[in-house]
């Protein structure tokens, strides 16, 4: 039987350090942008998964589009994707997706 496991990202997460602010609440991540800020979800998240062993053994559940799913596309690796989000991301599109997957198991 395979583990399940969840992956919910934060597609916007350390852009705001990177370029001196003190992150990306309440729209900063525009700010951040502006300033040359490059998102580092995307290379995070490529690094967590390199470091599983036994990605044939995990049944991944994710979270949509830049807040999971992409990641696992890019990847080839087989998932499930559990709700939907907003085309800008938001705190409460975590707490819905996370939600959602606690009730599915």
């Amino acid at each position: 039987m395979k583990t399940k496991v969840g992956l919910v990202v934060n597609p916007i997460a350390g852009m705001g350090g990177s370029v001196g602010l003190k992150g990306t609440d309440d729209g900063m991540h525009i700010k951040a942008a502006e300033l040359g800020a490059k998102p580092l979800a995307p290379a995070r998240t490529a690094e967590f998964l390199s470091h599983i062993k036994r990605l044939d053994d995990i049944s991944f559940v994710v979270a949509p589009d830049n807040m999971g799913a992409i990641y696992l596309n890019e990847l080839g690796l087989e998932h499930t994707v559990i709700g939907t989000t907003e085309k800008d991301t938001s705190g409460q599109d975590t707490i819905r997706v996370a939600a959602q997957m606690v009730e599915q198991g």
